[in-house]
């Protein structure tokens, strides 16, 4: 997630130990349901005229969660700001009429959650979901249809992380990350600790006007070259030529397997301008699929 005044290197520490602890915590007895060959609907194709294979694919057309691609947080955070807990339960994560469901509240009074290192104090609940240790993927095409909600102070996002800690610095691809005080930039991101040990990455505006109001189509189409984003069939912007921390050569880091995170909260005012008067809660986003290629 963009923020030009986070510790990275504390983040990736923070988001992996997050994460790991709820892999880990889930019960071993829980074994991984087979499904169908995954289909992504109508065949796509690549610049080279060659097709876009399939590898994962949810339109969420079930009544819950589908547990075989998808975990979600519950009583945690994973950094001390944006002061949101994140919660498993029927008012701020569900699947309804073929949408994920992701919300926003305001909370009835202040809660506190772990991020695994420490406790924070938080007024508003927020839903993250994951496929950690369910799919991950190095390069291909990941792609969402997402109306994200919105006003000021709520900060959506859809995005790629590490599944592992192979690569000492950052590596983070923000697919689609909105933040509600600016409702016509769609924020398209890459995070990576370069050779100057600093954050290397990218930040494209894109503009998608009044994005709150429908669904679009986010996708980034990743190779060992460039990370290119889509917004709506159309070239929103793209990274390229970068050069990894000393003892690594490109495409490091974005040679590693990631997986798939979406995920809604509200902003403390340490990144962009809190909740006013004007926002409204709860704050929905609805995912009407996600589909990924290689």
């Amino acid at each position: 997630m963009f923020s030009p005044t986070r510790s990275r290197s504390v983040l990736l520490a923070l988001v992996l130990a997050v994460f790991a602890g709820i892999v880990a915590a889930s019960p071993a007895s829980h074994a991984r349901a087979v499904y169908p060959s995954p289909n992504c609907g109508t065949t796509i194709y690549k610049a080279d005229g060659s097709k876009w294979t399939c590898t994962f694919d949810d339109e969420f057309s079930t009544t819950s969660l589908d547990t075989s691609k998808w975990a979600a947080w519950n009583g945690v955070n994973y950094n001390t700001g944006p002061a949101t807990c994140y919660y498993d339960d029927a008012s701020r994560l569900w699947v309804r009429n073929g949408y994920l469901n992701l919300a926003v509240t305001r909370l009835a009074k202040p809660a506190s959650c772990s991020n695994g290192s420490s406790t924070m104090t938080s007024t508003y609940g927020g839903a993250v979901v994951h496929t950690q240790g369910k799919f991950n993927q190095t390069r291909g095409r990941f792609e969402a249809r997402i109306q994200f909600g919105g006003g000021v102070g709520i900060h959506d996002d859809y995005w790629l992380y590490p599944s592992s800690t192979t690569y000492p610095g950052q590596a983070e691809i923000d697919i689609a990350e909105p933040w509600g005080a600016w409702p016509d930039t769609m924020s398209a991101v890459t995070h990576m600790t370069g050779s100057d040990g600093k954050d290397d990455g990218s930040w494209t505006p894109c503009t998608i006007s009044r994005w709150s109001s429908g669904f679009h189509t986010y996708a980034v189409e990743w190779t060992s070259a460039a990370i290119t984003f889509v917004y709506d069939g159309v070239k929103c912007g793209s990274y390229s030529g970068w050069t990894p921390l000393a003892g690594f050569a490109s495409p490091a880091p974005f040679d590693q397997p990631f997986f798939m995170i979406l995920q809604t909260l509200a902003d403390d005012g340490s990144y962009s301008p809190s909740p006013d008067a004007s926002t409204i809660f709860p704050a929905v986003t609805q995912v009407d699929y996600v589909r990924v290629w290689k």
